[in-house]
């Protein structure tokens, strides 16, 4: 509701696992355009697809090496902490707020919500996104200068299904008329 999805906008999950955040966020949408990188997940978002009477463009593919859609709103719900990919191997342009670092691939995902929405955004991160220093540090630093952060709300432990620690969401707007950062705890 936070997001309020337009039936004139696109929306895009590039962690789309089952599909219930795009199909929940989204379902006033024009277009919901999805990946997912494992396959057994992808088979179960695309059923629930068509359980949801939605005609969307899921594809069964990793998000973080190759990503060519962006949309109106992006919507994420990453892993927690994977591995990144080195920067040497893979030509990553949606990193333009800095090189997050290798053993951990959370800032990789906020940096790819933030380059493939066109207005606005959201993502489900671990506690340790807005705290950890080191290179994580200076990237968000960067996103707060460039004015992308609209809030963060701070949920405790068990919310969601998949794990027991702290969340939050971050929430992202391409267009802020002013600097304020709501927070809720």
């Amino acid at each position: 509701e936070i997001l309020s999805v337009k039936n004139s906008e696109t929306l895009l999950d590039p962690c789309y696992g089952f599909g219930s955040l795009a199909i929940t966020v989204g379902q006033n949408s024009k277009v919901i355009y999805g990946q997912e990188i494992n396959t057994e997940t992808y088979g179960i978002g695309k059923l629930n697809n068509l359980i949801a009477n939605k005609d969307n463009y899921i594809k069964m593919e990793d998000s973080l090496i190759n990503c060519n859609n962006s949309a109106d709103v992006v919507v994420c719900n990453s892993p927690f902490s994977i591995k990144a990919y080195n920067i040497e191997q893979h030509h990553l342009d949606y990193l333009k707020w800095g090189n997050p670092p290798v053993g951990n691939a959370d800032y990789n995902f906020i940096s790819l919500v933030l380059d493939k929405m066109k207005d606005r955004g959201a993502i489900i991160v671990s506690e340790g996104v807005l705290f950890r220093g080191g290179k994580e540090g200076e990237i968000r630093k960067n996103i707060i200068k460039d004015n992308f952060i609209d809030g963060i709300i701070s949920l405790p432990g068990g919310v969601f299904k998949n794990t027991a620690i702290p969340t939050n969401i971050l929430f992202f707007s391409k267009n802020k008329s002013n600097t304020d950062i709501f927070m809720l705890d």
